[in-house]
């Protein structure tokens, strides 16, 4: 009866151990799968960050040098000069804020609070959207009464019909290709919210 026990005591300890050793697994497997997920979600918002970088770095400077110089070739006002200027910064920390989310909070943030962050992004980037619109349509209207009332060619009649009608195709395109990029930022943050949604659900 003893040699009995004994042996089912051994066999139920060997069960354990081997419980205990597939549930280390299973939670290491699990470990390695959720941090293979937060890589790729973070994949697809890099290009965002990317983006941010390059207007912070190379759009806003060169936008700068470019309207500092129809200050002094097309006699457009300093106070229009510093406005844009600035608009183009608040432009830029606002991207900042609404497409840049740091790759570390793949990493470190439940899923919970990553799933607010990007909602809260994507709401950030409409409001964004009905504020700067109708603001780059006034600054338009400014910028071509800087530009003929300057002392350049445009201050005559048909040269200023002429700008006019330029500026107001750059103006149609610059707003077609805002549209197209907020459509394309908030595709690839409902796109990581699938995958949040669809890991939970696994």
């Amino acid at each position: 009866m003893e040699n009995t026990a004994d042996k089912n005591r051994d066999e139920l300890e060997t069960m354990r151990a081997e419980l205990s050793s597939l549930h280390d697994a299973l939670d290491r497997q699990k470990i390695v799968s959720e941090s293979l997920f937060r890589k790729v979600v973070a994949g697809d918002s890099a290009w965002m960050n990317k983006f941010v970088k390059y207007e912070a770095f190379l759009i806003l400077p060169f936008s700068v040098l470019i309207f500092l110089g129809m200050k002094f070739f097309l006699g457009t006002s300093w106070l229009f000069f510093a406005l844009t200027s600035l608009m183009m910064v608040i432009d830029v920390v606002w991207d900042l804020r609404t497409l840049a989310i740091p790759q570390a909070d793949f990493v470190r943030l439940p899923v919970v609070d990553l799933r607010k962050k990007i909602i809260s992004a994507m709401r950030q980037r409409r409001i964004q959207m009905l504020v700067e619109v109708p603001l780059i349509v006034l600054w338009a209207i400014w910028f071509f009464f800087e530009v003929i009332s300057g002392k350049n060619i445009y201050t005559e009649i048909g040269a200023a019909w002429g700008f006019a009608i330029v500026l107001g195709i750059g103006l149609a395109f610059g707003l077609l290709c805002a549209l197209l990029l907020f459509t394309k930022f908030q595709d690839s943050s409902r796109k990581q919210l699938r995958q949040l949604s669809e890991f939970e659900n696994e």
